[in-house]
């Protein structure tokens, strides 16, 4: 029997396991028998009927369990197997696109991307070297200068790295790629968050993702970043409807799930609904970003020992962020431990914490006056966090304060003032 190598997966049909990166995937047997089906009769259409079968062949199924065992090898596999839909016939995985000994840039690509899906801090340095030899197999192409613009955001974001630099260094690779490829949707969705981010530019990167959305209507992450950027714009119906039809094209994604579960914590902030972030962690128990956006939902809803415990959780499993980290004593100052709370914020604060994460912490605390010099610093800093400022929950005890507002309106946008 052939044994399908699919960089970074390999799948033998002796033994119905798929691998990563030489590690067993945990993946359900149908879903690796659905996969083995396809790759068999590659560049050819496998009717549902025909996997319906060959999967359950003594059981009668309906065709939505195929469908969401598809949906699984999609957010699985990525760009090493894509699964082609044929309208009322069935799926294909075109010939071209998983050729056995893959290599060079494509494989560096696929693996750049796995690891940066994980949001860790050592998965992230391994995708950013992935993505550097990408860009070195490959020096005219931008989908690595596009890895390499996610990756240092998210370095930036979590708190890997400190200072503007990181963000700076994000624009400019994302400029790169989009210049190299203005028809690439990611290209585009690189270089709205890192406009937004490190030059607050609100229209550009509206313009972008737009733009993205336009080229990959049928993609998840398009929509994704959509909702992100509109519940960051305070447009939480439409972030809402753009989360949900991101999950409705791929149910099964993690980032699709913690999106949803984050956009409902940001529009339904007195009674967030957990739902959707426990399916996350059902499917993906270590996921950090999953137990974060747990944590804050659950610290809404004042089950404060149980926010703790999945904020902690969601600390160690990133490699110790200090974005993450610094949630902690937001929590533990609403639970009424004050004196840990100033503890542990002090502590971050000698780390390095950005302004914008200790304004989170001085408004659970009760300190206004230290939270609004905290935004004020944020502001001169040009702090990326900031972003936030017209949305975010935490900072809902200093809205009132005289010079809030102004601070807001250096950077909003303009229909957000």
């Amino acid at each position: 029997m052939e044994v399908f190598d699919l960089p970074p997966f390999r799948v033998d049909p002796r033994t119905r396991v798929l691998l990563r990166d030489g590690e067993i995937e945990k993946t359900p047997p149908r879903t690796v028998e659905v996969l083995i089906a396809l790759l068999e009769r590659r560049g050819e259409i496998v009717t549902k009927q025909e996997l319906l079968d060959r999967v359950w062949p003594d059981t009668a199924v309906e065709e939505g369990n195929l469908s969401v065992h598809v949906s699984l090898l999609r957010r699985t596999l990525g760009d090493a197997a894509p699964i082609e839909t044929i309208a009322k016939r069935g799926y294909r995985v075109p010939a071209a696109a998983a050729p056995p000994g893959a290599s060079g840039a494509r494989e560096h690509l696929l693996r750049g991307r796995h690891f940066w899906n994980k949001l860790n801090r050592a998965a992230l340095s391994r995708a950013m070297e992935c993505f550097r030899l990408a860009a070195e197999a490959e020096p005219d192409g931008a989908a690595a200068g596009s890895g390499l613009a996610d990756t240092s955001l998210m370095q930036g974001v979590f708190g890997f790295e400190s200072g503007r630099e990181v963000f700076e260094r994000a624009l400019r690779h994302a400029e790169d790629a989009a210049r190299r490829d203005p028809d690439s949707p990611d290209c585009q969705a690189s270089l709205a968050f890192a406009a937004l981010f490190t030059r607050w530019d609100w229209i550009g990167a509206n313009t972008a993702l737009q733009a993205a959305l336009r080229r990959a209507p049928g993609r998840a992450e398009p929509h994704l970043w959509n909702a992100l950027l509109q519940a960051m714009r305070g447009r939480f119906l439409e972030a809402l409807a753009s989360a949900r039809r991101a999950q409705q094209i791929d149910p099964l994604s993690i980032k699709a799930g913690v999106g949803l579960g984050f956009h409902l914590y940001l529009s339904q902030q007195h009674q967030p609904e957990t739902g959707p972030l426990e399916a996350v962690l059902d499917l993906e128990p270590d996921a950090a970003v999953g137990h974060w956006a747990l944590g804050l939902a659950l610290e809404r809803l004042g089950r404060f020992d149980d926010a703790l415990g999945h904020l902690r959780r969601a600390v160690d499993l990133s490699g110790g962020s200090p974005t993450m980290e610094s949630t902690v004593p937001h929590c533990l100052a609403l639970a009424g431990r004050a004196g840990e709370a100033a503890s542990a914020l002090a502590d971050l604060e000698s780390r390095g914490l950005g302004p914008y994460r200790v304004a989170t912490v001085e408004a659970a605390l009760g300190r206004r006056d230290r939270g609004l010099a905290a935004l004020e610093r944020g502001l001169d800093e040009r702090d990326p966090w900031m972003v936030w400022i017209g949305v975010d929950p935490m900072l809902d005890p200093l809205r009132g304060e005289p010079g809030f507002a102004a601070l807001a309106d250096g950077v909003l946008p303009k229909a957000q003032r």
